[in-house]
């Protein structure tokens, strides 16, 4: 198993990356997945940090590191917007396998 994180984050780290990191983790484990998502304030983000989701306005006004790989979400209350989060976090599960 991939011991990754997968970062949800926000402005102040409190209300729409808690909603949409509960939404995740029930995706997550709906898929037979296990995996820690963690929330935090973008400003906050730790360096090793790899696997980075956030609401597209954020996560597009933000400078990333090469290594990162950044999914945006559209609307963060709709289950059916983490589809190709969950099929990117499957891919990247299975190359480090």
């Amino acid at each position: 198993m991939n011991p990754e994180i997968i970062y949800f984050v926000c402005e102040s780290g409190m209300a729409s990356s808690i909603m949409g990191a509960t939404i995740l983790r029930k995706r997550l484990l709906e898929c037979g997945i296990t995996t820690d998502v963690k929330t935090c304030r973008i400003a906050e983000l730790p360096d090793q940090a790899s696997f980075i989701v956030g609401e597209t306005q954020l996560v597009h006004r933000h400078v990333w590191k090469a290594h990162c790989s950044v999914h945006p979400v559209d609307q963060i209350l709709d289950p059916t917007a983490y589809d190709v989060i969950l099929e990117s976090w499957q891919k990247r599960v299975r190359l480090h396998d």
